[in-house]
Parts: structure tokens; C-alpha cells; sequence
């Protein structure tokens, strides 16, 4: 028993964590919660911090072991409308510039991981950088 938490904590990968974010936050907007919470680590910040800078979230912060995100709504409706998780543990799709170009036109954003970092789609088309494909979202406007 003791093995196997061991493991699960080593071995809890990238798309698990997203995962985990993203069901968090569209849990939390369901029921018009003001926050959403979410394990503290690495990627999770690094999401969140594109997500703030772009304007998708209100903000976030560091408390304890978690990370409280305050989220955003537009005419008492979530800002973000839906995720579409592209990565998971079993396929992880990795994708040039100009595929990620073409597949933009049905989501409002993507969220891709880069040798430079996690970028929104936005970011790419200007500096021309391919990577995994994180998820997709669409926003309320």
C-alpha cells in the first residue's frame, strides 16, 4: 500500500495534473463558485499564469499546499465556456505551428507546451513554435 502512493506520487504525469486543473475549474463554474482550487505544483502555475495574463482569470495565489484561482465571469456567465483536454496519458499529440494554425479556427484557444514554455495559440502564430498540445477553450463574449 505504502508502494503504490509512492509510486502514484512519482509517476503522476503532466496530463493527470491538467487534468485535475481543468475539472476543478469547470466544477467550480457549474456551480458559480467564486474560487477554484487546485494542487500546488510547477505546471499548475504555469497554466495559471498565461491564463491571468491573457485575462482568463481574475487571478491566483498560493496558500498551503493549494492554489486558490479566483475565476472570471462576463454578464454572471463563466468567461470560459468549455475546455477540451487534447493530451492524455495514453496519446499526447504534438503538433506543428501551421496544424495548430488550422485547428484554431474551431476553439477560441489553445494551450501549448513549447522548449520556450506554455503558450497560448495567439503567442505561436507569432513566434512560430510548435509543441504538445495541452487543451483547447472557448470564452463567453
Amino acid at each position: 500500500m505504502v508502494l503504490k502512493k509512492l509510486v502514484d506520487k512519482i509517476f503522476m504525469n503532466s496530463t493527470n495534473i491538467i487534468n485535475h486543473l481543468l475539472v476543478s475549474i469547470k466544477t467550480n463554474y457549474i456551480n458559480n463558485n467564486k474560487y477554484a482550487f487546485c494542487k500546488l505544483n510547477k505546471l499548475c502555475l504555469n497554466i495559471l499564469f498565461v491564463l491571468y495574463k491573457k485575462g482568463l482569470i481574475k487571478s491566483y495565489k498560493i496558500e498551503k499546499s493549494k492554489i486558490k484561482i479566483t475565476l472570471k465571469y462576463y454578464n454572471n456567465k463563466p468567461l470560459i465556456k468549455d475546455f477540451i483536454n487534447y493530451s492524455k496519458p495514453s496519446l499526447k499529440w504534438y503538433l506543428k505551428n501551421k496544424k495548430i494554425m488550422k485547428l484554431s479556427k474551431n476553439y477560441d484557444y489553445f494551450l501549448i507546451s513549447t522548449n520556450k514554455g506554455i503558450l497560448l495559440s495567439t503567442d505561436l502564430s507569432e513566434n512560430k513554435y510548435g509543441g504538445q498540445l495541452l487543451f483547447a477553450l472557448n470564452i463567453n463574449l
